[in-house]
């Protein structure tokens, strides 16, 4: 076994390249995915090629894409070498160990055999999850946003065909709208609140009178007394 990258470098066909690139991409989508505790690398195994085609988080073992350094607590020769053999035997190239950057911060390891034509080595991609990532940063990534559980209330309304809540949302957004524009006086507001919820046909829905009238303070009568000016208002 050798830690001389030079003896696994192979020659790189265009698919190979494009497979390579294909990896790139792939590490920029799942940073944005996993989040900043992994370091994901994009090794390559080309002739010629920057050994570190592509990384993110690269802070944690101070390393840039187009640098040849390992960085973490790893042998290059002997995660080549276990991969290759398992190339050989027909299994999945990937291995799981724990490693370590100059700092002394430990983390969980993987390493992917990138397969290229001829079913040969041509590269790798490395995950490093930093195990002392506060956890607070863990259930930020994991919690749902608060847009996201407020748009699966609506679908579940919707769903459940919970016609007051889709109401008393509706006459609620409508009020805040009509109370907040200064331009409309203050006498008249209910009167245009009354007059939006009936160009949206709230009061076509089953209880939509009763909820208006119980929202904005006032008698169901007023709300159909508004509802007739409307109909001979020039």
């Amino acid at each position: 076994m050798s830690n001389d990258l030079t003896n696994y470098l192979v020659e790189l066909s265009p698919a190979d390249k494009l497979i390579l690139d294909s990896y790139c991409n792939l590490c920029d989508c799942l940073t944005t995915y996993l989040g900043g505790g992994y370091e994901i690398v994009v090794h390559s195994l080309g002739q010629g090629d920057h050994f570190i085609k592509r990384i993110a988080n690269g802070h944690y073992s101070d390393r840039v894409a187009g640098s040849v350094g390992i960085g973490l607590s790893e042998s290059p020769g002997g995660a080549i070498e276990h991969l290759l053999l398992k190339l050989q035997q027909g299994e999945l190239p990937i291995t799981t160990y724990f490693s370590e950057n100059a700092k002394g911060d430990i983390f969980r390891s993987a390493t992917v055999g990138i397969v290229g034509e001829g079913q040969r080595l041509i590269g790798m991609m490395c995950f490093n999850f930093f195990l002392n990532t506060p956890i607070s940063e863990i259930i930020e990534l994991l919690s749902v946003p608060k847009d996201v559980v407020v748009r699966k209330a609506k679908f579940t309304a919707y769903m459940d065909q919970d016609y007051e809540a889709i109401l008393s949302e509706t006459i609620q957004e409508t009020k805040l709208s009509v109370m907040g524009d200064p331009d409309i006086p203050a006498k008249f507001k209910k009167k245009e609140i009354i007059r939006r919820l009936n160009e949206a046909g709230v009061f076509n829905i089953k209880n939509g009178v009763i909820m208006c009238a119980d929202m904005l303070g006032i008698r169901v009568a007023t709300v159909y007394m508004h509802l007739r000016s409307f109909s001979i208002d020039p």
